[in-house]
């Protein structure tokens, strides 16, 4: 491939971009990471190479440079809405006494994963409003470190200036073996979990809670979920009774034959209910989506079924995450690959 960089050095052909993606899609992103720098050498502007780059660097565990990467996200936007507050973007430093607003730009999993550093934030003497999706309100308003939640579309706050809650990692230099991750950082009020306990606790045996797709908007949701036949292997197992936390298209999918689903029930509204639903489970079993960020998020067992390649956010070959200490991670031994991850998950629950 170096090849191509001779025929035009000033504009590398799209070629090898294309062939650091392919590296990093077959989970070989350290291989691709000399490609991408190359790129970059020639073409220091070319924002889907940092980007490329950014989750390659996450991927193999080298934060620091790799948030830095992430930040040419806002390039890739015809209009950059950090332009779109009058107030400054907080550039890290003294905030006491200030008001700060921040905001959720992507899914609910990264708003529940990144929400983490409101804690932090607070901690440093500042004022901490929110927004985030309408689904979500209810559950942050709970939290200490959040003063307060504007939902999507509501009135803004007076704030004094405002970050993305995915550029704190950035800003804040977080590093692989300094991720702010005490759990839980997410609460739910002790009526809300008492409703559900009522009706949860009267299920027999084991109680897991199964998600198996995703929002299908998501770019990757074709890789990172799977139809819920997947889970026939788990119809064998007794002393369980499966609960679903599917939400969405995908919860009307037949169960496989054997595998029982009890549903919460046309009163389960959002996360909050979600999270009071989780608090009454033994184990959470699920697709890389929100509802696995929200059980670690809660300090609740977890554990997640991963695409290969996976997010960038779960790294490569652990069994663990560093950003939930309560969650086990099930990789595909091969891009596809469910079967394997779920015979592992029927091991475990023997």
């Amino acid at each position: 491939m170096p090849e191509l960089l001779a025929i035009r050095p000033r504009r590398p052909a799209p070629a090898l971009l294309d062939h650091a993606n392919a590296l990093r899609r077959a989970g070989r992103p350290e291989e691709a990471i000399p490609h991408l720098r190359q790129i970059l050498r020639h073409q220091p502007d070319w924002a889907e190479a940092h980007l490329v780059l950014g989750e390659c660097l996450l991927l193999t565990g080298h934060f620091l440079p790799g948030w830095q990467e992430l930040e040419w996200r806002w390039r890739m936007l015809p209009n950059d809405p950090r332009a779109d507050f009058p107030q400054p973007l907080w550039d890290g430093g003294n905030i006491a006494g200030k008001r700060i607003f921040l905001w959720a730009e992507q899914g609910f999993g990264d708003t529940i994963q990144f929400i983490r550093y409101a804690t932090l934030i607070k901690n440093l003497g500042a004022t901490v409003l929110v927004e985030c999706q309408a689904p979500l309100a209810r559950l942050l308003a709970g939290s200490r470190a959040i003063d307060g939640i504007v939902p999507y579309g509501a009135p803004l706050p007076a704030f004094d200036c405002h970050l993305p809650l995915q550029s704190i990692p950035a800003l804040l230099n977080t590093p692989l073996d300094s991720i702010p991750n005490e759990v839980p950082y997410l609460t739910v009020p002790g009526q809300l979990v008492a409703h559900w306990r009522e009706r949860i606790q009267s299920l027999p045996g084991k109680r897991i809670g199964l998600v198996w797709a995703g929002n299908p908007q998501q770019s990757n949701d074709r890789n990172r979920s799977m139809p819920l036949s997947k889970f026939k292997p788990l119809a064998g197992l007794s002393g369980i009774t499966w609960v679903s936390l599917q939400k969405g298209d995908a919860a009307s999918q037949p169960a496989p034959s054997g595998l029982g689903l009890a549903h919460p029930g046309t009163d389960w509204l959002d996360f909050a209910d979600t999270a009071a639903i989780i608090q009454s489970l033994d184990l959470v079993v699920s697709v890389d989506t929100a509802v696995a960020h929200l059980a670690g998020a809660l300090a609740r067992p977890v554990w997640t079924l991963l695409c290969t390649p996976p997010d960038y956010r779960w790294l490569l070959d652990r069994q663990n995450s560093p950003w939930y200490p309560t969650m086990r991670l099930y990789r595909q031994a091969a891009p596809g690959d469910w079967d394997s991850a779920i015979r592992r998950v029927v091991r475990d629950l023997l």
